[in-house]
């Protein structure tokens, strides 16, 4: 792992530690805050019903996952947001001795391919199943019918929330999305013509994400939202999207992205029509290449939420599950997020080098 993304997890993870010591309440939808992957706590703060408790687990130096055999449904291995949930969730299974099954789709996102991967798993009785539903009604059948057969599932990055799934984790997709609108507000100055390109309509994150965003940008009542196209997470169509909005809006001050691949391909059309710097880019999730475009001075910023963490968070909680420990009385796990931008990124680099 490149040296830079490791100061980023170290310094996630220091949001994290800070979120739980001294920032109570901090965020926008309540969660459930992470275990901290490879710190050793004994005990995760929990809070249900509003009211904080806290609940013995087993520490993370402790936790053995040797014999288990955990089902992940990473969904997509060409995008490098789960390539690197991916490296995560590998490192905690090396780390705590559980075998990990992959399964990924060939290209884009294909739920067929998710179902029929959780269903193999089922009918091999794995001890724990790990999935990102892309579509959480799409995927409820398959994760109840886990869940009655006796297998924890443990659902990441995307949630089914109507499922029977035993635990969520994820940034919180809400207040990363109020994190987009902050930073745009206060540098188009409260004034200007933006436009979204958004993930897969009705998918849980995208949804979150937008909510968060649309909560916060309408106190700024000279910004005006002009355009919102789907471009389905992929590169590409948030090239084509791009294009077309700056063909719709020649005079657009921000392009607001709800995942980097979008984002980078705004970032590529804007250099194509001369207009890279002009308007700000902002992307979601805060993948390497992002970043490296972010010190680059191309792509404006990211909300980074570190898919590593996720993955390492996922197969300790896959493990935690299925050797009979309870979830976190609300069932979800925040990863964390921060937004960063040029002058975060160039104020990293500098101080370590």
């Amino acid at each position: 792992m490149p040296k830079f993304k490791k100061l980023m997890i170290a310094l996630l993870s220091l949001v994290l530690v800070l979120s739980l010591v001294v920032l109570p309440g901090c965020g926008g939808e309540k969660q459930q805050p992470g275990s901290q992957a490879g710190s050793g706590q004994g005990k995760v703060p929990s809070q249900g019903s509003g009211t904080a408790t806290t609940e013995e687990r087993t520490p993370l130096n402790e936790l053995d996952g040797s014999g288990l055999v955990i089902g992940a449904y990473v969904t997509n291995l060409s995008n490098p947001f789960f390539a690197e949930l991916n490296e995560g969730l590998q490192a905690m299974a090396r780390q705590l001795g559980a075998t990990v099954k992959v399964g990924a789709s060939a290209s884009g996102v294909d739920q067929a391919d998710l179902v029929r991967n959780m269903e193999n798993w089922i009918q091999q009785g794995v001890d724990a199943i790990i999935t990102a539903p892309v579509d959480p009604e799409g995927s409820n059948v398959v994760i109840n019918k886990a869940v009655e057969k006796g297998i924890p599932v443990i659902t990441v990055a995307d949630d089914a929330p109507n499922s029977k799934r035993s635990v969520y984790i994820a940034a919180d997709q809400y207040k990363g999305g109020q994190l987009q609108a902050e930073w745009i507000g206060r540098v188009l100055g409260g004034q200007g013509k933006i436009a979204i390109i958004e993930g897969e309509p009705a998918n849980e994150s995208n949804e979150k994400r937008k909510r968060g965003f649309n909560d916060v940008i309408k106190n700024y009542p000279n910004i005006q939202v002009v355009q919102t196209l789907a471009g389905y997470w992929d590169r590409s169509k948030g090239l084509k999207n791009a294009e077309d909005i700056m063909t719709a809006h020649p005079d657009i001050d921000a392009i607001v992205c709800m995942n980097d691949e979008m984002a980078l391909g705004a970032v590529q059309a804007a250099k194509q029509a001369g207009k890279l710097g002009k308007i700000k880019i902002i992307g979601f999730n805060g993948a390497d290449n992002a970043l490296q475009s972010i010190a680059k001075g191309e792509l404006d910023g990211t909300v980074l939420t570190v898919p590593y963490i996720y993955g390492q968070l996922s197969l300790e909680w896959a493990v935690r599950m299925a050797k009979g420990e309870k979830p976190p009385a609300n069932a979800q796990i925040d990863a964390g997020c921060i937004f960063v931008d040029k002058l975060f990124v160039s104020k990293i680099l500098n101080a370590n080098k």
